[in-house]
């Protein structure tokens, strides 16, 4: 916020500077044009111009020979274009410091300030994954970690829907349309769960909140598998303007999969808008 006020002052800063330069030259070019014209005048003209440019001084010329004046008036006029010259560079030199602090500025404020409500409001990201030996299979522990992108405290995300999917690589195919499959119909499946539960009970995502939320899954995998890839997607509720991202209850539901989704207005209306998601890949190997 402070570094937006610095901006606009420094803008209006710069804006005043800079006619204050522009007023400067000009001036300097109009003296030293007086004094070329004085210089290369006829004697009638000559003794005009001198006139003019003695007018505008407290010295009093009564006394004065003309070629005194002539000589005075010269005078005038280059020290004139001398600090008129002298003006606009130091009003230039202030409006370049005011300029350089008004882009510093802009860029503290876009980088400091939080996203617009027309982004996703959280991420998720792999944290770990721990291997016990249960039996004859083998249990991993896997541990996502959801935060904010948002640093308004005001705001959350509200992750009411996601998906886990665990495959043996080696086994893996991209080929394949898994989306209306179920696990056991994937030869490489090893496991995949909808959190069917964030529905009614959503995992709160607050912004400005540097502690992420932990979200876990625990599964077994068979020993011969020595490498795995873990896919997983988490979708939040809010939406762009207000919006809402919401299961769509008119289209059939899909095997072990994430329901359809749609955005609609505050008011129920449909609209095109898709739903923010976090989503990734992740690959690892299989280790006791």
């Amino acid at each position: 916020m402070a570094w937006g006020i610095i901006a606009n002052i420094s803008t209006w800063i710069s804006l005043i500077a800079f006619l204050a330069a522009t007023a400067a030259w000009v001036f300097k070019v109009h003296s030293a044009r007086d004094e070329r014209l004085i210089r290369t005048a006829t004697t009638e003209q000559q003794a005009t111009l001198v006139r003019k440019v003695l007018a505008t001084t407290d010295i009093n010329t009564d006394k004065l020979t003309k070629d005194q004046q002539y000589k005075l008036a010269l005078e005038q006029t280059q020290n004139r274009v001398k600090t008129f010259k002298i003006t606009a560079i130091v009003v230039c030199f202030l409006a370049t410091i005011a300029l350089s602090v008004t882009t510093f500025a802009i860029y503290m404020n876009t980088t400091i300030d939080p996203p617009p409500d027309n982004e996703a409001r959280f991420d998720v990201k792999f944290e770990s994954i721990k291997y016990f030996k249960v039996g004859k299979q083998i249990r991993a522990q896997l541990t996502l970690h959801a935060f904010p992108l948002t640093n308004k405290n005001t705001e959350a995300a509200t992750i009411f829907t996601g998906k886990i999917d665990v495959h043996n690589e080696d086994l893996y195919d991209k080929t394949i349309d898994t989306s209306n499959l179920t696990c056991k119909e994937i030869k490489s499946c090893l496991y995949a769960k909808v959190f069917e539960e964030y529905t009614n009970d959503p995992i709160i995502v607050k912004g400005g909140n540097p502690n992420p939320v932990n979200i876990t899954s625990i599964f077994d995998i068979p020993p011969s598998v020595k490498l795995i890839r873990i896919w997983f997607a988490f979708y939040q509720k809010e939406a762009n303007n207000n919006n809402l991202c919401t299961i769509d209850t008119v289209k059939p539901p899909l095997k072990e999969e994430i329901p359809y989704l749609k955005v609609i207005t505050t008011k129920g209306e449909d609209t095109t808008d898709k739903c923010w998601q976090a989503t990734d890949v992740i690959i690892q190997p299989v280790a006791l």
